[in-house]
């Protein structure tokens, strides 16, 4: 069968911020799927509920944060045997890989290099980082995945990106200095107070010591 693939879910943002600011580290998180693979099922990791990027809102920032960190140790667990392509003719087995690209369309330049997908049976998620331009504008991006085997299934969409300025990001909270004297009964106080008493009795040995 040929496969047909789709783009379920693309995704752009900072990790821990609401918004894209000038010059900073964007994460790019793209789900792809085989619409008519024959094998729906897709492991998840060994024993750990993971939450699909298809579900996590643009705005819950913590979830789309512990999808990202937990990213890396899921593709490990993850990794599949790609099927082979279907071509009678090639003199061996051809596995059925796809190469991402993602680029400017204002400049027409690739953003990040060709990313080889090479595991995909139903479905996979690939998370790619750039620096954000750093002038305020709306940028679009042209996100396409082509097949190495296949001809006319590759799959192509248009992304818009918004850099705003710092100022609309939420201040961060003050950091508040609450380092005070430890209390007169407390342990701390007592040790204190045993340290300045051996310094002030090696103190009186050194002088009695210079007096003889």
């Amino acid at each position: 069968t040929i496969p047909r693939l789709e783009i379920a879910r693309v995704l752009l943002t900072v990790v821990g911020d609401k918004a894209i600011t000038p010059a900073s580290i964007v994460t790019l998180i793209v789900k792809v799927r085989i619409a008519n693979a024959p094998n729906k099922i897709v492991p998840r990791g060994k024993g750990v509920a993971v939450a699909d990027i298809e579900d996590i809102s643009e705005e819950d920032t913590a979830a789309i944060e512990n999808f990202v960190a937990d990213f890396g140790k899921r593709e490990k667990e993850t990794k599949q045997t790609p099927p082979e392509a279907y071509c009678p003719y090639f003199a061996g087995r051809k596995d059925s890989q796809w190469w991402l690209s993602f680029a400017n369309y204002q400049s027409g330049k690739l953003v990040v290099p060709p990313v080889r997908i090479s595991d995909l049976v139903s479905e996979r998620v690939v998370v790619l980082q750039f620096q954000a331009p750093p002038q305020k504008e709306t940028y679009r991006f042209h996100l396409s995945i082509k097949s190495d085997s296949y001809i006319g299934n590759d799959v192509m969409q248009e992304v818009q990106m918004t850099v705003v300025d710092r100022s609309t990001l939420p201040s961060e909270p003050a950091i508040v200095d609450d380092i005070s004297e430890p209390e007169e009964d407390s342990i701390a106080a007592q040790m204190a107070q045993l340290r300045g008493q051996q310094a002030g009795a090696r103190r009186g040995d050194d002088e009695s010591s210079d007096e003889d």
